[in-house]
Formats: structure tokens, sequence, C-alpha cells
């Protein structure tokens, strides 16, 4: 077998068909039976060109979700910092509204001493002025301004608690806003992290698909090259065995004896090849393979034909 049969062979194992047969002795044999020089030689076309293949590996799932998670990373981020920056400036705001409480209540509780001492000033100098000083009118006088101002003081002061109170329960609900906006906010990156995971999922599985589509165009356009190849070795060597028998016949100087009977023993000669292989490779190189319409006759090779071929 020549390096070009064996070649052959390799890339017919290699697509699934059936190997190259042999035919070197029976060429030899069919040579010395009709004195012919040994056929042309098979043309051996260049092996089309093996392109290259793309290589994707998909990522794993938990490669994707860290993707995910890291393409999100900035969102969450931001998203927590807001609700801090927001609890914050609400925690400065009620601190400055305690402190403002603080400074006005204090404020109002010397304006309030100031009118009452006053008052009290007030209630003095008239009843010295009409000689009541020491009386007791000017007493119950003085002791129910004090006890207004007394009044007034507690009043205020309870005003003052009620503000503060309000505040410091404003400032304890704080914390609970705080856990109720991280927790809504965390079902909505939740539910944006799905949607990214679908995403590079989806991702994926559509580059992976390009990947084998792409690939596998390139495996038809080498079988289609191939089989243009195989087609072309065919033809120029069907064209080759055509014109090597033109000239053979030219050539012969045989009676129709004696070339009857140069037919009839290449018959035996290929019908016992034929023999030798399956049926359906029997069948397939009477079809198919020139040497049976070179070396016979119509009237022979039809014979193999109804033999093997039907």
């Amino acid at each position: 077998m020549d390096i070009g049969t064996y070649i052959r062979d390799v890339i017919n194992k290699a697509q699934g068909k059936e190997p190259t047969i042999d035919y070197t002795d029976t060429i030899e044999q069919l040579t010395a039976i009709t004195n012919k020089n040994t056929l042309p030689q098979k043309p051996d076309l260049e092996v089309g060109e093996k392109y290259e293949r793309l290589d994707y590996s998909a990522p794993t799932k938990e490669q994707i979700e860290q993707s995910a998670v890291a393409n999100l990373s900035e969102y969450k981020q931001a998203g927590e910092k807001s609700i801090e920056n927001e609890i914050s400036a609400l925690l400065e705001k009620y601190s400055a509204q305690k402190t403002g409480n603080d400074e006005s209540y204090e404020k109002m509780l010397k304006s309030l001493s100031d009118a009452y001492e006053m008052a009290v000033e007030s209630a003095s100098n008239d009843a010295l002025k009409r000689g009541l000083a020491r009386s007791s009118i000017a007493v119950n006088t003085v002791s129910a301004i004090e006890g207004e101002h007394a009044k007034e003081k507690s009043a205020l002061m309870r005003e003052h608690e009620q503000k503060l109170r309000e505040i410091d329960d404003e400032i304890a609900m704080l914390e609970v806003k705080k856990q109720k906006a991280l927790d809504d906010f965390n079902v909505a990156y939740t539910a944006r992290l799905t949607e990214q995971i679908d995403k590079l999922k989806a991702e994926s599985a559509q580059k992976q698909a390009e990947v084998v589509k792409y690939n596998n165009s390139l495996t038809e356009k080498e079988r289609e090259e191939e089989i243009k190849r195989e087609k072309a070795e065919s033809e120029l060597y069907t064209q080759a065995l055509e014109q090597k028998k033109a000239e053979d016949k030219m050539k012969s100087k045989l009676t129709e004896q004696e070339q009857d009977a140069q037919y009839q023993e290449v018959y035996g000669v290929l019908r016992d090849k034929l023999l030798t292989l399956s049926p359906t490779q029997a069948q397939r190189e009477v079809i198919s393979n020139p040497i049976y319409r070179t070396y016979l006759s119509d009237a022979y090779y039809y014979k193999l034909y109804n033999e093997f071929a039907r």
C-alpha cells in the first residue's frame, strides 16, 4: 500500500468510512494478463486545511455567583451607605433639637424668674408706699406671686421634659427604622442579584452555543472541502484511466477471440477479488471503482454487476 492510500485510510477511518481496499496484487495480475502498463498513479491532492476551533470554558455556578456579587458591590455599598447617612442625619437633627430645647428652656426659665422677681418687687414697693410693708396683705400678695411663679415654673419644666421624651422616643426608633430600611434594601438587592445571576448564565449559555455553532461550521466546511477534494481526485483519476484505456485500445492488436479470452481471464481475477470482500464492499467496488470498467468489456462488467451489485 502506497503512502497516499495509507493517508486516505487514516482520513476515512476518522470520518467513519471503510478503509481503502488494496488492489496491488490484483493490478499486478491484470497487468500480466493484458500486457498493459500499470494504471496511472492515483492523484493525491493536498489534504484540506484544518481550521482552529474556538475553546470556551463556561464558568461554574459558583464563579457566576461571585461575578454577580462583584458586579453589584458598588450598588450594595452605596445603598447601605445611604441608609447609614440618613440615620446619622436624623440622629444629628434630634440631638440638635435636644440641645435647642435645653437652651430654650433655660432662657424661658430665666425670663419667668425675672418676671416674677419684678412682680414681687413691684408688690413690695407698692405695699411700702401704702404703709403696708409688714401687713398680712403684703405677705399674702408676695406669697401668691411666688405660688404662681412655682406653678408656671413647674408647667414649663413638664413641657420641657415632655419634649425631651418625644425626642428620645424618636432617637430610640432610629435603630428600628434603620433595620427596616436595611431589610427592605436587602430584598431589593437579592432581587437584583438574582437578575444579575440569570443574566450572566444566559450570556454564558449564548456564548457556549455560539462557540459550538462556529466549531460545527468549521467541521462542516472541512467535510465539504474533503468531499470536493475526493471528488476532484476521482474525476482526475477517471479521466486518466479513460485516456489510458483509449491509448491501450489503439495499441491493441488482439483478435476478437483473443480479446474475449483476455476479458474472460480478467473477469476471473476481478471476480476472485470481489469474493474476498463483504457483499456491501463488493457492491460498492463494482459501482464506484473505475478499475472494473477499465479492464472489462461492457458484457463482462455487467456480468459482475448482476452478480455483486444488484
